[in-house]
């Protein structure tokens, strides 16, 4: 263990930091090949990979690499050459599985490193198969094997193997009761909620698995109920099937802001597990979205609860606050514009419509804003034959920005927006495809209509010191036909963690880049922005002001020397929270003039990003503007470890960051008078990074995005 700033930093396998240094260095430089496979089995607590040809010959050192999907590496076995000779490779899971218990990573994939001389190579494992395009998604095979050896033994683990869409072999390691979910589900016939009960009727054809009864389990606030929500149960067996019967008495349900999955137990060899139950009965779909009386309860004046259908097309529960849309009058407004856009279909199409749209369609400052704009006064309109919209909420403070655009600009949920959304042959934004329109509706229909509509991923930042396993390519709500980025680093990162063809990603720069100035010159204000944490976002409002996060901010705000710091060099601190915690701004407090909480919304970021002279942040990616700028940045990061192995980085924190970084907060003030006395000159260290980090500051990313756009074919 390393010990820095009080912050500890395992280093890894076997202790040997330098060892994984050396093979992450490896890795990035390696030429990508395939290595096709004749079988994989897991049996006896091995996997063994018969391969195909003579790919793994005449290599100095082959290195078998388990790491997870997002690329860290958590375990390697040097392969031993007369594996190699004999065409099959042998991992004893055993040693593995002591790495997986530390770790708690579940998904795996397995690639062999080949080093020759200076040269190195790393294989993915792919699927033999004739015809290479065979499209697996629908049919995948999947090998699957129990391990486990003394303590171990005793919890059933189960690793199964499978081939995604690509052919590409993936390992999944787990609970041994969720290797079931992948293969057997159970099927929901109704669902009705009425006199307080929810009610659902389910069935599972014989599959050797008893039904036992049916349980809902929350995925945000799991400690309300650590043994889930049990409903109570009838169970019916007729010939192979077995009909199912669950309620559950909504007046002893404790609300909570929440999705709730609903699953089958099932008993097995003495074992209970759980069973996904199956939402794909169109009628059951039908009835979720009706018009009149859609399958909904009102817990109180301010809460509802209401079944869904999840992407993976189970069923589930959504529990929120009471919206406008949750209203007749929406339901009716929506099939009005159905019924428009039905009758002016064609007319629609021939417009090649183009929607440009930010953050819950309130914001119009970020990247989408600056795209529209250019376009708008550019005539980018005739250049892409596309008419281009941009959608705001008009009661928005930023539709200030867009009026000037007349009839471009569209009233987000007016019947108008809804039309064009259904005709939309494009959708541009620094959001997912959910943002332009209502994200937890109990009765849209049009929402599921953006699954088929092409988009274009403008993002918020450079994606470099986040990890975001939810942006990869085969999740169908943040999949999108064309991602934009500022560098070749980070289409590296698209192409490698994302799963993204080279087609699809486009190296543009962002397009707010193009009208950013350095201000401060006028100005003597610090930005201090840190990033939000996914484990706060649901929290309460006293959890939250209990969390090292709001405690360590609470701290840096109210600091004497901080003040002083301040008093004595006439400066300003202005403190930006996340939008995803933007809630929560208002707990936050200082007694300094000088020091400006500034709500999300309140002032556009882009102008508190120009006008500082030092950027501090821990994580976010906001960080990239100043630098941009060619401004100093100082990173804060007294969560390290937590932060790490909870979401963790594309980029070495310790090592390709462009600005010093502190885990203590007298560390952090300390180089805060340092930047006061380089009068907020960067680093050299640091400046050299740049052309390397960011290949395009000319003013034109808007240009070439829309290049892009049309390069791709959308």
């Amino acid at each position: 263990m390393e010990q820095k700033d009080n912050v500890t930093v395992d280093l890894g396998h076997q202790n040997q930091k330098k060892f994984y240094k050396e093979l992450e260095t490896q890795i990035r430089t390696a030429k990508k090949e395939k290595l096709f496979l004749k079988n994989t089995v897991i049996q006896d607590n091995n996997i063994t990979i018969e391969i195909e040809g003579d790919e793994l010959s005449g290599f100095d050192k082959l290195e078998l690499l388990l790491s997870q999907k997002n690329g860290d590496i958590l375990w390697t076995e040097t392969i031993d050459f007369n594996q190699v000779v004999s065409g099959t490779i042998t991992v004893d899971l055993n040693k593995f599985v002591k790495t997986f218990f530390k770790s708690q990573y579940s998904k795996w994939s397995v690639d062999i490193l080949g080093l020759k001389k200076k040269e190195s190579f790393l294989f993915s494992m792919k699927k033999e198969s004739k015809d290479k395009e065979v499209d697996l998604r629908n049919k995948s095979e999947s090998l699957i094997g129990y391990f486990g050896d003394g303590e171990f033994e005793k919890v059933c683990w189960c690793m199964y193997g499978y081939y995604n869409r690509y052919n590409t072999l993936l390992f999944d390691v787990n609970y041994k009761f969720k290797s079931y979910t992948q293969f057997v589900q159970g099927e929901v016939r109704k669902v009705t909620i009425s006199g307080g009960r929810i009610k659902i009727n389910a069935e599972l054809e014989d599959c050797g698995m008893k039904p036992i009864g049916m349980i809902g389990r929350r995925r945000l606030t799991k400690a309300v109920d650590l043994n889930g929500i049990k409903f109570n149960c009838k169970v019916k067996q007729k010939d192979t099937v077995t009909y199912i019967t669950g309620e559950l008495d909504l007046s002893e349900f404790e609300f909570t802001s929440d999705y709730i999955d609903i699953f089958l137990l099932v008993e097995k060899d003495g074992f209970v597990y759980d069973l996904f139950l199956n939402t794909k009965n169109k009628r059951i779909n039908k009835k979720f979205q009706k018009l009149f009386r859609p399958i909904h309860y009102k817990i109180d004046e301010e809460n509802i609860l209401f079944p869904y259908t999840t992407v993976s097309s189970n069923l589930a529960f959504d529990c929120r606050k009471i919206a406008p849309y949750d209203k007749f009058a929406f339901r009716l407004k929506e099939r009005i514009a159905r019924v428009i856009f039905r009758i002016l279909k064609k007319k629609m199409e021939q417009k090649n419509i183009m929607l440009v749209y930010e953050k819950y369609c309130e914001a119009a400052q970020e990247n989408g804003f600056y795209f529209f704009q250019y376009c708008m006064e550019n005539g980018m309109e005739k250049y892409m034959k596309k008419e281009i919209y941009f959608v705001i909420d008009y009661n928005s403070s930023q539709y200030e920005n867009v009026k000037q655009y007349g009839n471009r600009v569209l009233n987000y949920l007016s019947i108008k927006h809804m039309v064009y959304l259904q005709g939309a042959k494009l959708l541009v934004s620094s959001e997912t495809k959910s943002h332009s329109y209502v994200r937890r509706s109990n009765a849209t229909s049009i929402r599921r209509r953006l699954d088929n509509t092409p988009s274009v991923f403008l993002q918020h930042g450079v994606i470099a010191f986040k990890q975001l396993p939810f942006m990869i390519k085969s999740n169908r709500n943040s999949r999108t036909n064309l991602f934009i980025t500022s560098s070749f680093i980070e289409k590296g990162i698209i192409l490698d963690k994302f799963e993204y063809d080279e087609n699809e990603v486009a190296v543009t720069g962002l397009a707010r880049w193009d009208l950013i100035e350095d201000k401060s010159d006028t100005c003597r204000e610090i930005l201090l922005m840190p990033t939000w944490r996914r484990d706060l976002e649901e929290v309460s409002d006293e959890e939250f002001q209990e969390s090292e996060y709001f405690l360590q901010y609470m701290h840096l705000l109210n600091s004497e020397r901080l003040y002083t710091i301040l008093e004595q060099n006439n400066l300003h601190l202005n403190f930006y929270i996340h939008p995803q915690l933007r809630r929560f701004i208002g707990k936050f407090s200082s007694t300094h003039p000088n020091i400006h909480l500034i709500p999300f919304g309140e002032e556009p970021l882009n102008e508190l990003i120009m006008r500082c002279s030092l950027m501090i942040t821990d994580y976010s990616s906001a960080i990239w503007d100043v630098y941009y700028q060619g401004k100093p940045a100082l990173f804060y990061q007294f969560d390290f470890n937590e932060y790490n192995y909870s979401q963790g980085s594309y980029f070495d924190l310790e090592t390709e960051l462009f600005g010093d970084v502190s885990y203590k907060q007298e560390d952090l003030l300390a180089r805060i008078e340092e930047m006061i006395t380089r009068e907020f000159k960067e680093k050299e260290e640091y400046a050299k990074l740049r052309e390397e980090y960011l290949p395009y500051i000319d003013h034109n990313n808007r240009k070439r995005t829309c290049d892009a756009i049309l390069k791709a074919g959308l």
